[in-house]
C-alpha cells in the first residue's frame, strides 16, 4: 500500500511537471 502511494504520487509528480513544459513550449492544442 506505501508503495503504491508512493509510485501514485510520483506520477503525479511526473504528469505536472509534463503540463508545465507543455503550457511553457505552447504544445497544448
Amino acid at each position: 500500500m506505501t508503495v503504491l502511494k508512493k509510485i501514485g504520487a510520483f506520477i503525479i509528480e511526473e504528469l505536472k511537471r509534463q503540463g508545465e513544459i507543455m503550457q511553457k513550449t505552447g504544445f497544448h492544442d
